[in-house]
């Protein structure tokens, strides 16, 4: 008995000794950024202990890999555990997010504003519960868009971005190449890092391509590791793109040689005409490779001013979309941030302009379908595209004809697709009315499907506005042509002011609708109204959220629906 208490004991800690050398060993891996290598230690770690810390690590781990399945399912794991914290709960809501489980992401969200210590700010919070519920809705009124997996450029690794040159495509990829020779450099840490593969995937470093198809040719501009997606002038005769190198400090006299560092910067390539060679690389003025990375060019057709994207100090968030204005060959101006507008608390990627002069970028600051989602510029504020070109994953390289996406379904880690514009078919019948522009109304008017008329408001008034009225004549003749139908109208407010006098107000303005029509010989019986306040906005302009004008002017509104 004795004896059997003695082996027990040592198979324990032999047990417990095992799961602490894996823990160590996946330590090591994730301080130099190996997390594919250190996922896999970290669920060897937990199969030995089941523990808060080797689920949380190997949770962090799969999400840095952008692995949101699997990190769905480590947090999970995590998030019912007594340990959890408010932290974890908010990753947890973020990979189901990314994974089109809004209505569970909406849960660890809220569960998350609940709870004690949670260092989440509660604005963050509630733009990411508006954002389910917008994606939701953008999923059931997608755009007129048709989008699909460009195979012939994808392989079963990271491709990212296609930017159209002529008849040429350039596009970034991953795959295996075989070019590189393997040695060991020591990173900022002590430990050694490969230069043959990307140890933050185990993949290749992501290499540049030019052609038609996925037997492209790579472009080699130095000896870097990652390079990034180029931007050309319209001539083609400049290139811009980023690269990665490992760089140190210089050793001072006597001292020990310092370890490297790794950051990305931008360069530029030229050539006289388009079949001559590309010239060497011209680092840009802001790279600074032991301080901030500079990535994402992108240069307008003219070559004047170039777009990047910089962790530089002074960023909003993660990193922020910046510009600088040519002042001569490779002369360039101060580095000047976008506004507000555009940068966020989040990270802004990858600027676009297109040939209409629209500015196009990715961000996961704003109110978005999950993680990265493609915005467009109107009026200085940014506007979601919707789906189909957005998803809940990460969606970004927005370009002519073609964007990037990690989203389920496609053929490696992230892929690029093409997209095309069509004409939408007639949809049901819906009246929108803007204040320069007054609606014909369907006639005629449809039972089986709601018609909804929306009349804006002044701000604190439920007075009808002269193009409201125009509008609400056409009705008026309309409902007296067809006495069998009633009306329902719903007014609703925007955000400010307290939620109680908006439910007031939004009263007052469904019942100076009916009123409207009343005196234009409509039987009050076959008109309800209600007023809803604040509660069910059409944008995500809610409390604690910052928009425009003309964004809180879309919520003050009411709507027809016809009911028999």
């Amino acid at each position: 008995m004795k004896l059997s208490i003695i082996v027990c004991c040592f198979l324990l800690a032999y047990i417990s000794s095992v799961g602490q050398y894996i823990t160590r060993r996946a330590a090591s891996q994730q301080e130099v950024y190996h997390y594919a290598a250190a996922a896999a230690l970290y669920e060897k770690a937990y199969n030995k202990r089941a523990t808060a810390a080797n689920a949380r690590a190997a949770a962090n781990a799969y999400r840095q890999l952008r692995d949101y399945r699997a990190a769905e399912t480590w947090y999970g794991k995590l998030a019912v555990l007594p340990e959890a914290t408010a932290t974890d709960v908010y990753y947890y809501g973020l990979a189901l997010q990314q994974n089109g489980k809004y209505a569970s992401a909406k849960e660890q969200f809220s569960r998350c504003l609940t709870m004690s210590g949670n260092p989440i700010p509660a604005a963050e919070l509630t733009r990411l519960l508006v954002s389910c519920d917008s994606a939701t809705l953008w999923l059931q009124s997608p755009q007129a868009s048709i989008v699909t997996n460009a195979s012939n450029l994808n392989s079963a690794y990271t491709d990212w971005g296609a930017l159209k040159e002529g008849d040429q495509l350039f596009w970034v990829s991953d795959r295996p190449t075989g070019s590189r020779k393997k040695h060991f450099l020591k990173f900022s840490n002590g430990n050694p890092v490969r230069t043959d593969q990307y140890g933050w995937t185990d993949n290749n470093y992501l290499q540049l391509y030019q052609g038609k198809d996925s037997a492209a040719t790579p472009i080699y501009f130095g000896k870097a590791y990652h390079t990034g997606m180029p931007s050309l002038r319209k001539d083609g005769l400049e290139m811009f793109f980023s690269q990665t190198h490992f760089a140190k400090k210089p050793r001072k006299f006597l001292s020990r040689d310092s370890a490297y560092s790794i950051y990305i910067e931008t360069y530029s390539v030229s050539r006289a005409t388009d079949t001559s060679v590309w010239s060497a690389p011209v680092p840009f003025r802001y790279n600074n490779s032991l301080l901030y990375s500079v990535g994402d060019p992108f240069i307008t057709p003219d070559g004047k001013r170039l777009y990047f994207v910089s962790d530089m100090p002074g960023t909003t968030g993660g990193t922020d979309i910046y510009y600088s204005e040519r002042l001569g060959d490779n002369n360039w101006g101060d580095a000047v941030k976008m506004g507000n507008g555009v940068n966020t608390a989040g990270q802004e990627r990858s600027p676009y302009i297109d040939e209409d002069g629209t500015f196009y970028f990715s961000s996961d600051g704003h109110i978005g379908m999950g993680g990265l989602d493609i915005y467009r510029v109107e009026n200085g504020q940014p506007v979601n595209v919707g789906a189909p070109l957005n998803s809940s994953a990460d969606d970004l390289y927005f370009s002519e004809g073609y964007f990037t996406s990690n989203r389920m379904g496609g053929k490696g880690n992230d892929d690029i697709y093409r997209y095309e514009e069509v004409k939408k078919e007639e949809q049901p019948p819906v009246a929108v009315v803007k204040e320069d522009s007054p609606t014909k109304l369907p006639d005629p008017l449809p039972v089986e499907q709601p018609i909804r008329l929306i009349i804006y408001y002044d701000f604190d008034k439920a007075t009808i506005k002269r193009d409201a009225a125009r509008d609400l004549d056409q009705l008026a003749a309309l409902l007296n042509e067809k006495p069998e139908i009633h009306i329902q109208l719903n007014a609703h407010t925007d955000a400010r002011g307290k939620k109680a006098y908006n439910l007031a107000l939004s009263q007052k303005r469904a019942q100076a609708a009916v009123n409207y029509l009343v005196a234009k010989g409509i039987a009050k019986s076959r008109m309800t109204a209600r007023g809803y306040g604040e509660e069910k906005p059409v944008n995500g302009c809610v409390d604690g959220v910052s928009c425009t004008e003309a964004q809180h002017q879309e919520n003050r509104r009411t709507e027809f629906e016809v009911d028999k």
